[in-house]
């Protein structure tokens, strides 16, 4: 298993593991964001004007903003569709 996750990103690893064992996406997001101590208030305030609850609810899942969804992916080093494979951008 070491090396899976030597031989590339180690965030996009543990989400195909994770999606792989049958875990929801939204439980990953949340897991990938708390695992790597994203600071989810830093991010609103580089959000250009993206507010928490659309951070929130965009990682829930029950909304779509293609700004957050790059935020997110980006801190995790991930691309969006990626990251949010159940949802689609706008």
């Amino acid at each position: 298993m070491k090396g899976i996750f030597q031989s590339k990103n180690r965030n996009r690893a543990a989400l195909e593991c994770l999606l792989d064992l049958g875990f929801s996406p939204i439980n990953v997001r949340k897991a990938l964001i708390a695992l790597n101590d994203v600071n989810l208030n830093k991010l609103v305030r580089n959000g250009a004007g993206v507010s928490a609850p659309t951070f929130y609810n965009t990682i829930k899942g029950t909304r779509t903003n293609d700004k957050a969804m790059a935020l997110v992916a980006k801190s995790l080093n991930l691309d969006v569709g990626e990251m949010f494979p159940d949802i689609k951008p706008q």
